[in-house]
């Protein structure tokens, strides 16, 4: 029988659903991808209207220290809101957000795909030894920002109780 380390068991209990995101998301699929000192998955969703394509995506790293995870934070959030463009992110009402994380940051960009409006949103959060990168193409209709408010709320929820579980 193939065994699952403890780490992937809560990878797996921790991961948004298709359920956490607006109707017409559905998952388009998975990817390992582990890293020095973690274990990782990446989860891709993609709406279903052919019109447009908004997607969500999380990556979740289990670090085998806290340590580990603390020391790596920064380098993520500045692999997703490069230092010099930090300026042009932003944190829109919608997004404001208290979790229970250790660390969190939330941030916006505004862009245009086929001449239409939208931002690149991201999340970046550390709870005890797990880093977490929640990512949205912001397309209204398709999704709004309330509506990537719900998996950023999910995905705190789902980690605390995956570690909780852990315990």
């Amino acid at each position: 029988a193939c065994q699952v380390s403890p780490a992937l068991n809560r990878i797996f209990a921790s991961q948004i659903t298709a359920q956490d995101l607006p109707s017409g998301f559905r998952r388009y699929g998975a990817q390992i991808k582990d890293i020095p000192e973690a274990e990782g998955r990446v989860f891709i969703f993609h709406t279903t209207d052919s019109r447009m394509t908004s997607n969500v995506s999380e990556e979740l790293y289990v670090y085998k220290t806290v340590d580990a995870a603390s020391k790596s934070y920064g380098a993520w959030v500045d692999s997703e809101i490069p230092p010099h463009a930090a300026d042009s992110w932003i944190t829109p009402k919608e997004l404001v957000f208290t979790g229970r994380a250790d660390q969190m940051h939330v941030a916006c960009l505004l862009g245009v795909v086929n001449f239409q409006s939208n931002h690149a949103c991201g999340a970046i959060g550390r709870y005890g030894d797990t880093i977490v990168i929640l990512r949205g193409i912001v397309i209204d209709p398709w999704l709004t920002m309330t509506d990537f408010r719900k998996p950023l709320e999910a995905m705190d929820r789902r980690i605390v109780a995956a570690m909780n579980q852990a315990k």
